[in-house]
């Protein structure tokens, strides 16, 4: 369990081949990083830094990956403000802290839209360290919620999480930090979005654009990543 070096979130359709995007978690030295494996995102890089002497100001980041300068066009419905954000995570026990929710729709996933499926060079085989979840319903959203904790893993609802077989993980970085999933579906009417977090909508098939949208949670200060249809006009209009 300790020895893991990388875990990915993925929610599809094994059937229909319609995936989300393949989002890669791993660590090195102090530190944890998630990346998306799009050339879309390739710019987009979260991290958890511990303290070490390439770190010297610890803490949880929202920035550009700079080996990927020159990367296509962002799909992302952030402002620019949200990017080299620093965010402190929600205290969710001693020593133990909620850094991350991922967040899919069924939209994603619907009937009438068109395949999305993994990159040729992705092979998941299901895991603890990478698993497909299941798409939500219509109504539903499936979030991933990530927690890093001190000395031991730690993961909201334990017990109930581990008969669901709901828990991606954990990984350890070389400080005894770890860095745990817990994957959950439930309905979005008692689980709204914050504001700012979903895009406008496409108008029509022609306008509709995968991407997502991020944000610090304005009360638990804990990282927002929504995946979504976008509308490419917005994108376009909102700059590079």
């Amino acid at each position: 369990m300790t020895d893991l070096k990388t875990m990915y979130i993925v929610v599809g359709d094994n059937k229909n081949q319609r995936y989300s995007y393949v989002w890669r978690i791993w660590w090195h030295g102090s530190s944890f990083y998630i990346k998306a494996r799009d050339e879309a995102l390739a710019h987009f890089k979260v991290s958890f830094h511990g303290a070490d002497a390439f770190h010297p100001k610890p803490g949880y980041i929202v920035g550009r990956d700079q080996s990927a300068l020159g990367a296509a066009k962002s799909r992302t419905v952030e402002s620019g403000r949200f990017l080299g954000s620093r965010f402190p995570g929600r205290e969710v026990s001693d020593g133990a802290l909620h850094v991350a929710t991922f967040r899919f729709g069924a939209e994603l996933f619907a009937d009438g839209v068109n395949a999305t499926p993994l990159p040729d060079d992705v092979k998941l085989h299901p895991s603890i360290a990478a698993r497909i979840a299941v798409t939500p319903a219509a109504g539903e959203v499936t979030d991933v919620h990530l927690y890093w904790a001190k000395g031991r893993p730690y993961v909201q609802h334990e017990e109930k999480a581990r008969k669901a077989d709901a828990i991606l993980g954990p990984l350890r970085n070389d400080q005894n930090e770890y860095l745990t999933g817990l994957v959950n579906k439930c309905s979005l009417a008692k689980n709204l979005s914050p504001d700012g977090l979903m895009g406008p909508p496409p108008s029509d098939e022609k306008d509709r654009v995968r991407g997502f949208g991020g944000i610090i949670d304005p009360d638990g200060g804990f990282l927002w990543i929504a995946e979504q249809w976008l509308s490419r006009k917005h994108l376009e209009a909102s700059g590079p």
